[in-house]
């Protein structure tokens, strides 16, 4: 649904559901990080392959995201409930007063957000995963012969042999 919508045509559309969903998922997982990259991970790799952003480009958007605004809503953070029971008494601070002074997490949204709009540090995956600047400069990848090793069928000497893949778009292309 994500991988083939309209908003993942373009390299900030793609930033955008990245982010919006490592925002989500961050909820899902009440602020907890770590399940939170695991969870999502997968898919951030699925959509941003597509749109060939660099892989450090999709860590980072999820990163940040998941570590800025959604390890810190109020409603669901674990973080912020733990931090507030254990301040209840005389001050009593509630989980959306502490949201308000969270400083580094909604700074670090921020600038991504920015980054996310003004295409700051955007990178694209080049020959080889090399990164390059701008998306003219990836071309069409050389995915004609791409060798994926296949079990032998001499399983005496264990000699692995080769078979060409060529992904359906490609293919196309050629015919």
């Amino acid at each position: 649904m994500i991988v083939g919508s309209r908003l993942t045509n373009t390299a900030r559309g793609t930033e955008t559901a990245i982010a919006v969903g490592a925002i989500v998922s961050g909820g899902l997982f009440a602020g907890v990080n770590g399940p939170t990259m695991m969870f999502y991970g997968p898919l951030v790799d699925r959509i941003g392959s597509r749109a060939r952003l660099h892989p450090y480009r999709r860590a980072n958007i999820m990163d940040c995201n998941v570590l800025g605004l959604g390890s810190v809503v109020p409603v669901v953070s674990s973080f912020l409930l733990i931090a507030s029971l254990l301040t209840e008494g005389a001050n009593q601070v509630s989980a959306l007063a502490m949201f308000t002074v969270t400083f580094y997490p909604l700074v670090l949204t921020v600038v991504m957000a920015i980054s996310i709009a003004t295409g700051w540090g955007r990178r694209f995956e080049g020959a080889d995963g090399v990164p390059v600047r701008e998306e003219a400069e990836v071309g069409a990848r050389d995915l004609d012969a791409v060798e994926v090793p296949t079990p032998s069928s001499n399983a005496e000497t264990g000699a692995e042999r080769t078979a060409e893949f060529v992904p359906p778009e490609v293919a196309s292309q050629h015919s």
